[in-house]
């Protein structure tokens, strides 16, 4: 049993056959934990394919 993508859910109010995130942070905060914290640090791109 796998738990629904809580993303396509809450965000697209619907399902995706096939979802796709790619997280990228600024290099300039020196990892993750940080740069997600400042409000340039982050940058998602989602897919969705039905």
């Amino acid at each position: 049993k796998s738990i629904p993508p809580i993303e396509s859910t809450l965000v697209f109010f619907s399902r995706s056959a096939l979802e796709l995130h790619i997280v990228h942070y600024k290099r300039d905060y020196g990892n993750f934990s940080t740069a997600v914290n400042q409000p340039d640090g982050i940058a998602v791109v989602a897919a969705l394919y039905d």
